[in-house]
């Protein structure tokens, strides 16, 4: 039997898994990081530690292996313990463990036990199917000026030039440099004229929405007088008592997805109470052959309805089953 595969299931859904005289796996959640160095980004997780001091059977891992392999609670206790057994054996021989999706115990000359987690999994349910990415950031762009051949200005005048040749190069510079830089009149034209014709369509637009004829209102012809009876509607109720609702929805609702089974009712109690703060119709549908109390999601009225949902809830929790009301 591997235990890890059953210690895995539960820690989906809880924040410690106690092996019975080993330990206990302790989750705790933690939000989105992006690690600069890396640049890796990692979503919400829950991160596994081990305490080796939690070693008294809390009935959590027990009752479910029971369930699941569809023994005895006595049964599932021996298997546990065989296993632990064996776990404790390769300690000593080789030094080193693996638990497959939960972690790697190593286990020092002077009977330490050091553990280190595994990140292939992750246990957080509200997270499921977020995986870690890289993303390095993009570079800036360089930005290129454009190179700007300057051209050689030879000057047209010499020592030779006459006082009237220099005024006309000055002339033809000067006409040169403002026919570059002007801009045509007509270009600004166009836009003023554009410009004008916009507004008058939205003023032509905003006039025609605004010349709506009121609504005409008629007075009325007469007056009821001060001490008209009033009427009285008498709505008929059908009573039902309680006992006819719960017979009829006991008839109604025959098909349940349970989420677990638990010899402690309250334990039941206060995972029913966990479901339904996140939004579930959760209940104790009643107690099994075994006499555990089976707490559901919900409640169906056909076996098709209740598949569908289940195939959605397994995705967070694989072991979850159909019970069909005797």
């Amino acid at each position: 039997m591997k235990l890890e595969k059953y210690i895995s299931d539960l820690l989906y859904r809880y924040d410690l898994v106690i092996i019975p005289d080993f330990g206990g796996v302790v989750t705790r959640k933690k939000p989105a990081s992006y690690n600069k160095d890396s640049f890796v980004f990692t979503p919400p997780h829950k991160e596994l530690s081990f305490n080796e001091l939690l070693k008294n059977n809390d009935g959590l891992l027990t009752n479910y292996v029971a369930e699941v392999r569809n023994i005895s609670y006595e049964e599932a206790a021996i298997l546990i313990k065989k296993q632990v057994i064996e776990w404790k054996n390769i300690l000593q021989k080789d030094r080193r463990l693996k638990l497959e999706q939960i972690g790697i115990f190593n286990l020092t000359s002077g009977q330490n036990l050091f553990f280190f987690p595994l990140t292939s999994r992750n246990y957080l349910a509200d997270a499921y199917g977020l995986t870690s990415f890289i993303r390095k950031p993009l570079s800036k762009p360089s930005i290129i000026t454009p190179k700007v051949e300057e051209k050689a200005v030879v000057s047209q005048v010499d020592e030779n030039t006459t006082a009237s040749k220099r005024k006309e190069v000055r002339k033809k510079v000067i006409t040169h440099k403002s026919t570059r830089i002007s801009t045509p009149w007509w270009r600004y034209a166009a836009v003023l004229v554009t410009g004008i014709t916009l507004m008058g369509a939205i003023a032509y637009q905003f006039n025609n929405q605004t010349n709506v004829q009121e609504p005409v209102f008629q007075k009325a012809s007469f007056v009821l007088p001060t001490d008209f009876p009033a009427i009285v509607i008498e709505e008929k109720q059908n009573k039902i008592s309680d006992s006819d609702a719960l017979k009829e929805n006991k008839n109604i609702q025959k098909y349940f997805i349970i989420s677990g089974a638990f010899r402690n009712k309250q334990n039941a109690k206060k995972k029913v109470k966990s479901l339904q703060e996140k939004r579930y119709k959760a209940s104790i549908v009643g107690k099994n052959k075994r006499g555990l109390y089976l707490v559901s999601y919900s409640s169906f009225e056909s076996m098709e309805e209740a598949k569908k949902q289940l195939s959605l809830i397994r995705k967070i929790h694989p072991q979850a089953w159909i019970y069909k009301q005797p």
